[in-house]
């Protein structure tokens, strides 16, 4: 167990921005007017030391940091990533893709295709993007959502592609895609992946500008769904709303009108997280002028309780209009999930006041009554310029979410939580097949007459943003806890009275 050394520092200051030495300062910055590329941020332990690497997607070269024996991050892409690799990138997606228990990375490109880079297992890696059958994604994209969609033991790809429907991105000459969507890639078992989009009827992928995707169990029937957001939902005629694409027996079919989730905005970012106990995931989205909390009504449908809860924005009165990366995360410890959303200007159109490049970050914390306050500015982590990528995880392993955030064309930014009283439980999983994370799991936790449940999902949440797929739970005053693990494939596993403050290891036994 790990006790907290000075839980009073707290009420000074909840967070401290990082300075990890002159290396960590030397991030790449050039300003675009792309509305992709550069926007990305990644956050990984590739070399399975337990101590997590920083992947950030550039505009020129990438960056990977790596942490030093001295506690700085300096960046180590030259010697452990190819050289030759085309530019720009929008973002970069951890996943093992080849089930050999490390993680690999799926690089997402504006143009040119995208790249894999296949991990040796030290964190030095190799380009195996035509190996794995790959070398035809030439469609753009923001990033990519992962998920064994057929339940075979492998994962599979979804690639969360960004397209100009406007004009006809098959006549311009330097941007030759084909007239297939591209989005979903099949993992074949050996290394090779299949692009099967035709088995998603409908899908937007041909035409739309897809900014986020989620896969989760949205019907309760065992098998992982596709939630997809879409950009300019509104004002494209072109355009899909959001789709839901429910997997069964059948294939996939889109539904999203028949849950209230074919909602019609600026989607950008998303967050999966159950703010009301009922076992389904709220659905928390970003837009222009205001948000969305989607609460679950426990039927499988989905309702619009922004308001109810207190999530709104007033652009007038406090300068954020357009938000992004968006995640829910217990950053108190205190049992009840929070929300924090990035704000910022549109990179590709000029800035004036009603698309200031400089927006405040927002932070809300979720109160006993489930209403939400506004305290990104008292905790200090309310940012300057125009985030995109978040991410919300736990940097130094002392069970407090710290939070990193990324500006488009910009340099990302890492604060550090202090510690305080509140008990916590990190839990990661491990199996003995080819999704070893086990990646569409769910872990519920209870203590007293609390219950709360994370689902382990890779790619699903922070804007073109791959987060460590650790599950964190806040939990208040509890001592112990009860927790129940339901692995991909159905089965589960009960363990009682586990102690709280440490990181388990839960490994699935055969």
């Amino acid at each position: 167990m790990q006790v907290c050394n000075d839980p009073t520092a707290r009420e000074s200051a909840v967070f401290d921005e990082v300075a990890w030495g002159s290396g960590w300062q030397e991030q790449n910055f050039e300003a675009t007017d792309d509305p992709i590329v550069a926007g990305g941020l990644t956050i990984a332990d590739f070399n399975g030391d337990g101590v997590l690497e920083i992947f950030i997607p550039q505009q020129g070269e990438d960056q990977l940091y790596v942490r030093q024996s001295d506690g700085q991050y300096l960046n180590e892409a030259s010697s452990r990533l190819p050289g030759a690799l085309a530019v720009p990138t929008t973002s970069g997606t951890a996943f093992d893709a080849d089930g050999d228990g490390d993680l690999d990375l799926l690089i997402s490109r504006r143009m040119g295709g995208h790249t894999l880079l296949v991990n040796a297992g030290d964190g030095y890696f190799s380009d195996g993007t035509v190996a794995a059958g790959l070398a035809e994604t030439a469609h753009p994209a923001v990033g990519a959502t992962i998920a064994d969609f057929d339940r075979d033991g492998d994962l599979d790809i979804f690639v969360i592609t960004y397209r100009h429907c406007e004009t006809s991105m098959g006549s311009d000459p330097e941007n030759p895609y084909s007239d297939g969507p591209q989005a979903l890639w099949q993992n074949q078992g050996d290394g090779t992946f299949v692009d099967v989009s035709d088995s998603m009827p409908g899908h937007p992928g041909i035409d739309a500008r897809l900014r986020a995707a989620a896969w989760f169990d949205a019907d309760d029937n065992g098998t992982p769904d596709l939630y997809t957001i879409s950009d300019k939902g509104v004002s494209s005629t072109c355009m899909e709303p959001n789709q839901l694409f429910f997997n069964n027996d059948a294939g996939f079919e889109e539904a999203a009108v028949t849950v209230s989730l074919a909602i019609a905005n600026e989607g950008m970012g998303l967050a999966l997280g159950d703010l009301n106990g009922d076992g389904y995931p709220e659905i928390a989205l970003s837009d222009m002028s205001r948000t969305w909390v989607m609460e679950s009504d426990g039927l499988g449908g989905w309702y619009d309780a922004s308001a109810v809860r207190g999530l709104g924005i007033n652009t007038s009165t406090d300068g954020r209009w357009s938000g992004w990366g968006t995640v829910f995360a217990d950053f108190n410890n205190d049992a009840r999930l929070d929300l924090f959303m990035g704000f910022g200007g549109l990179a590709d159109v000029p800035s004036s006041t009603m698309n200031p490049w400089s927006q405040p970050d927002a932070l809300w914390l979720q109160n006993e009554a489930g209403g939400f306050a506004q305290v990104a500015d008292d905790w200090g982590v309310e940012g300057v310029g125009s985030t995109r990528a978040v991410i919300a995880t736990d940097m130094n392993g002392d069970g407090w979410l710290d939070l990193a955030t990324r500006e488009i064309g910009g340099t990302a930014v890492v604060w550090l939580a202090r510690c305080g009283q509140a008990s916590w439980l990190q839990v990661d999983l491990k199996q003995n097949s080819a999704n070893p994370q086990a990646i569409g799991a769910t872990i519920d936790v209870k203590h007293g007459e609390n219950s709360q449940r994370r689902w382990i999902t890779l790619g699903a949440s922070g804007l073109q943003s791959t987060a460590p797929v650790t599950a964190h739970f806040g939990l208040g005053l509890a001592e112990n806890v009860d927790i129940t693990v339901t692995w991909p494939d159905g089965t589960q596993s009960e363990f009682s009275g586990v102690d709280v403050n440490q990181t388990v290891k839960i490994v699935r036994e055969d």
